[in-house]
């Protein structure tokens, strides 16, 4: 909701006569990465149960890839996401060097 706001104020030029709007979203940041983090908790803490209790044997819980597999994922998402965060900052900067006036519309 707080985003269907900001596209609306942002779409008539109103951002900045409404500051709490974007405290609003610079507070709200956190939100995606504990919704992840939250998510994978969840998954994980649900899956393990089955194991224990015996309802599920260990071994058809154990996944069966090789180490040189998940060592090839693990870096690719670590070059992939360290290029994302490189291009962020760039992009970032630009804008910061250009000022608010000259930066959006």
């Amino acid at each position: 909701m707080i985003f269907a706001v900001l596209l609306f104020l942002a779409y008539k030029n109103h951002l900045d006569k409404y500051r709490w709007i974007l405290w609003a979203v610079m507070l709200g940041m956190p939100a995606a990465w504990m919704a992840t983090e939250s998510g994978w908790i969840v998954a994980e803490v649900g899956r393990q149960p089955w194991v224990i209790q015996d309802l599920m044997p260990t071994m058809v819980a154990v996944s069966n890839i090789n180490t040189a597999s998940v060592q090839i994922t693990f870096a690719l998402f670590f070059i992939v996401f360290t290029a994302l965060l490189i291009a962020e900052i760039k992009i970032m900067l630009k804008q910061i060097k250009l000022g608010p006036n000259q930066g959006g519309h």
